[in-house]
């Protein structure tokens, strides 16, 4: 990244999850249809097939983010700056879809007719570092309202060459990649999940 212009990255570190299944739903459906990974608990399949559907789109947003940043440090900067703040959108949706994959994840934990999921894993224990920058994203036009944003403070998520940062907080894309790895290794847990 130019240590000159935050807003103009020059390197992609992000790393490619191309390898990651995006049907997760499709295969949750069809393990629920033909291997009775089913439960008669209303709550437990919605919780299910919630969990399955975000962590698709978490990994879709963050690929997407991902080759619009790619693009960009491979052309001008200056014919492509557009491809940098639809990385930027494509980002954001990617964290509020993980901090919501986190609220199934736990509802899914303490359902008694859910799989067994451990409260170690990695994105479960950085869950007050994801809400920090969901809530600066969700919460940024208020702020602009309010006249809390002050003269150079960013007012959308800055994307940068290692990772983004609002609010304070910083996320590298080292650490969103691990957390969807994570919530992928779990998705194909609550998608096999014989329940009672």
């Amino acid at each position: 990244m130019s240590s000159k212009n935050p807003w103009k990255p020059t390197t992609c570190d992000a790393p490619d999850l191309a390898s990651l299944s995006g049907n997760l739903v499709v295969e949750g459906v069809l393990r629920m249809l033909f291997h009775s990974a089913e439960s008669a608990n209303p709550k437990t399949r919605a919780l299910r097939f919630g969990y399955l559907r975000l962590v698709d789109k978490c990994t879709f947003e963050y690929q997407q983010g991902r080759a619009l940043l790619s693009e960009y440090v491979n052309t001008q900067p200056d014919q492509s700056f557009s491809r940098l703040l639809h990385a930027a959108s494509h980002f954001e949706t990617c964290i509020n879809s993980i901090k919501r994959s986190i609220v199934y994840l736990n509802a899914l934990r303490r359902d008694q007719d859910g799989p067994t999921i451990s409260k170690n894993i990695g994105v479960l224990r950085n869950e007050t570092r994801i809400r920090r920058v969901r809530d600066a994203i969700e919460h940024t036009d208020q702020d602009i309202l309010r006249g809390t944003i002050g003269p150079g403070d960013p007012h959308l998520i800055l994307v940068k060459g290692t990772g983004v940062a609002l609010g304070g907080e910083e996320i590298s894309y080292q650490e969103l990649a691990k957390w969807i790895e994570q919530l992928h290794e779990e998705a194909h847990r609550v998608a096999g999940h014989n329940a009672k």
